[in-house]
């Protein structure tokens, strides 16, 4: 995780974040973390496929770090 910190900035973190679920659903703590809401007002009603969006999240994190040309994970 310290890593990922080091190497991704918390503002590109959460704009891909607002952008996709919307400025409503993402909250910065006070703690330095990053609050986000998967669910519309009514709890039973997901905004996205959480296991599919964090993938694809994955995928841009990884785009995004090899532009800079780092690599966090081995594989």
């Amino acid at each position: 995780m310290e890593e990922f910190e080091a190497h991704v900035p918390r503002d590109w973190v959460i704009d891909y974040l607002q952008d996709r679920l919307g400025a409503e659903s993402v909250q910065e703590m006070e703690d330095g973390k990053i609050r986000v809401l998967f669910y519309d007002r009514e709890l039973t009603k997901s905004k996205v496929k959480t296991e599919e969006f964090l993938r694809t999240f994955e995928r841009h994190v990884d785009e995004y770090l090899l532009q800079k040309g780092i690599r966090l994970y081995k594989g």
